[in-house]
């Protein structure tokens, strides 16, 4: 298995190209005021990243705002795995 960490530049390519999407418009969702599955598929991406350490807010601040958002959600919060909220695994982005 490669860890997570050898892959850090490529995340953050693919990040910035997000951050960018979320730039082009004032919507709360990726492609503007409704959620669509690009957004049931992206945040499960970014919860996986923001687990395993990853610094949104220093970089990505629009992804960050759309993160927070999004887990806010009833339906984030009804579906969120039990041991995530308060569980970090190894800090392997930071």
């Amino acid at each position: 298995m490669v860890p997570i960490n050898n892959h850090k530049t490529s995340i953050m390519q693919e990040l910035t190209r997000w951050e960018k999407l979320l730039s082009s418009h004032n919507g709360e969702f990726l492609m503007g005021d409704m959620l669509t599955l690009g957004d049931i598929a992206f945040f499960p991406y970014l919860a996986h990243l923001d687990r395993y350490g990853l610094p949104l807010s220093k970089n990505f601040p629009k992804i960050r705002k759309y993160f927070e958002r999004m887990n806010n959600r009833s339906s984030v919060k009804k579906t969120y795995p039990s041991g995530w909220k308060n569980e970090q695994v190894k800090q392997w982005l930071k």
